[in-house]
């Protein structure tokens, strides 16, 4: 088995980050394409939840960008 080499963003904390917030951001992005997609209550009802997960960790990162820098 061949593993994908890691990508944080970086070496420096600044850009790691981004790389996360912009990872986040991407994921909210498919999950609102998939909840607007689905017609089934309680799947759209569990990617509502994931959706709301991705928005607050997306939040806590900018939170510690902003502090750092």
């Amino acid at each position: 088995m061949v593993h994908k080499e890691l990508d944080f963003g970086g070496d420096d904390l600044r850009s790691q980050l981004e790389k996360q917030i912009a990872l986040e951001t991407g994921g909210i992005e498919k999950y609102k394409q998939q909840i607007d997609a689905i017609d089934d209550a309680e799947v759209v009802g569990v990617l509502k939840h994931i959706l709301d997960e991705e928005k607050r960790h997306r939040k806590e990162f900018r939170m510690r960008l902003e502090r750092i820098f």
